[in-house]
């Protein structure tokens, strides 16, 4: 008999209550038209915040793309594996697995960049979770998404000391 988690229950009741019911194109014309309002000094408010955050590794908008060209690609990525440190429960790095048998570590911002990059449409709030405990939905639907396009992928928490 499967145990009800509460804390299961109360992320996804407050990811149904953050879905946004407009259609993605639907939303960037709204931000477009919000944006196209603000006063010139707002708009430099705007890109301060948004460097800064981008310094701290927070929300990074989906128009980065990730850099191909600080990695040898070859080949296509075949497998993707999101590691988490076990103590903190961290966020450690993301390895990519290329078909010419060459590893890549990622970092969480460039992690995060790949996987925009690589699905094609991804939410804000999709992105790979910073701590293991707090995502595992979310990192359950990353590496479905992933493993339709034909890359293995998993999680797993590690021992780093």
């Amino acid at each position: 008999m499967k145990r009800f988690d509460v804390h299961k229950w109360n992320l996804k009741r407050r990811l149904l209550e953050q879905e946004d019911p407009r259609r993605p194109k639907d939303i960037e014309f709204d931000n477009a038209q919000a944006m196209s309002r603000l006063t010139p000094d707002d708009r430099d408010k705007i890109k301060k915040v948004q460097q800064m955050m981008d310094k701290e590794g927070g929300n990074m908008s989906v128009s980065n793309k990730f850099d191909h060209s600080k990695f040898d690609f070859q080949e296509k990525v075949t497998k993707a594996s999101f590691i988490y440190n076990e103590q903190s429960q961290k966020f450690y790095s993301l390895t990519l697995f290329t078909s010419d048998n060459k590893q890549i570590k990622l970092k969480y911002n460039e992690a995060n960049s790949w996987l925009k990059d690589t699905l094609e449409y991804i939410h804000e709030g999709d992105l790979i979770p910073k701590h293991y405990s707090d995502g595992l939905e979310d990192l359950d639907l990353i590496v479905e998404r992933l493993e339709e396009l034909g890359i293995e992928a998993s999680y797993n928490e590690y021992d780093y000391s």
